[in-house]
């Protein structure tokens, strides 16, 4: 009984893609990665007015309890206990909620998922008020959704490829 954009949202879940609404003419366009690789620069003082740097650490963990191979009757007969090799970034351990996996089988596996959903640093992310160049062959409009751009800043000592994730006009 969800709503369309509940369902699209857990299709993601399962098959790991990226979707951007055009709602001008109501087309949805489906891709493994949206956007391409631009060789445009984006520069702090020459097409880049403004920048902010957000952080966000709510979520950064630095272990995970992993509980394998279900026994059938609510127990596991493995267990494995990853740490981050960021665990003495931080003042405290950051533990994660434990996972339950019933059908993983070996340490190894068990082991392997723990490296891979564990989020160890802090997402950062970046605002950009970028301008118009079109004597340097630069135009926002030749910018879409998913696109990479290399953006540099040498006062934070930032060179680096972003990618467009939202869009304002």
């Amino acid at each position: 009984n969800d709503n369309p954009i509940a369902l699209l949202n857990r299709l993601i879940e399962l098959f790991s893609f990226e979707y951007n609404v055009r709602s001008q003419n109501k087309i949805v366009i489906i891709e493994k990665t949206l956007g391409t690789e631009l060789d445009d620069q984006i520069r702090f003082g020459y097409n880049m007015t403004s920048i902010q740097r957000d952080i966000d650490s709510n979520n950064v963990k630095t272990r995970i309890k992993v509980n394998y191979n279900s026994d059938g009757y609510g127990g596991y007969l493995g267990t494995v206990t990853y740490d981050s090799p960021r665990i003495g970034d931080y003042r405290r351990v950051k533990t994660a909620p434990t996972v339950y996996l019933d059908k993983v089988l070996t340490r190894n596996e068990a082991l392997n998922y723990a490296i891979q959903v564990l989020e160890d640093m802090p997402k950062v992310s970046y605002s950009l008020d970028i301008t118009e160049l079109n004597d340097s062959g630069f135009s926002k409009e030749n910018v879409n959704l998913g696109d990479s751009l290399f953006v540099i800043d040498e006062r934070l000592n930032l060179r680096d490829s972003m990618r467009v994730i939202q869009i304002e006009t």
